[in-house]
């Protein structure tokens, strides 16, 4: 990114020969095993997020489906906002925001297995809505500023390990203010 953030691999979290587009620049997937690899972003004011609009997105590419696997996002510690999959096997694309409460959205939409899918969480003013491959899955209304998380952004599980994801991430783009 033109910010210029370090990320730092966690486990065994490794870049593969592997995405969703044609890359003659090498430039490919995350692979995680979901044994507790995952990636991360020390914590910035870049992402505080606050009442602010912002867009998380990326590309998956699931191929298990373990309990709540964090796709990306602040949570841990001072919880913020994060996009994972639902808590049982189905694979329902799932956000949770803090704003002083928190809001927890499951869809009825499954991310399908073994083929990449986009994931977006977009907040425009109060709406927030969870986006897969372009179509609106679920959605919510969010007043107030987010929780300004002191904890690293994480990326294909919590830090720490925690609900990991098991599959390849790529292209993983935080745009604040749209």
């Amino acid at each position: 990114s033109t910010s210029a953030h370090a990320i730092t691999a966690n486990g065994n979290a490794t870049q593969g020969s592997f995405g969703p587009f044609a890359r003659p620049d090498g430039e490919w997937a995350v692979s995680f095993d979901g044994a507790g690899d995952y990636l991360t972003v020390p914590d910035s004011e870049d992402f505080n997020m606050g009442s602010e609009n912002f867009t998380a997105e990326c590309w998956v590419f699931p191929t298990a489906s373990p309990s709540q696997p964090i796709i990306m996002g602040q949570w841990s510690g001072s919880y913020s906002w994060a996009i994972q999959f639902s808590n049982n096997s189905s694979r329902y694309l799932r956000f949770i925001t803090n704003a002083g409460s928190m809001v927890d959205q499951v869809s009825s939409t499954a991310v399908p297995l073994n083929q990449w899918s986009h994931v977006a969480l977009v907040r425009n003013g109060t709406s927030f809505v969870a986006y897969l491959n372009g179509t609106s899955a679920v959605s919510s209304t969010v007043s107030g500023s987010l929780t300004n998380s002191t904890n690293a952004l994480s990326i294909g599980g919590g830090v720490g390990g925690a609900q990991p994801y098991q599959g390849s991430i790529s292209n993983v783009r935080i745009t604040k203010g749209t």
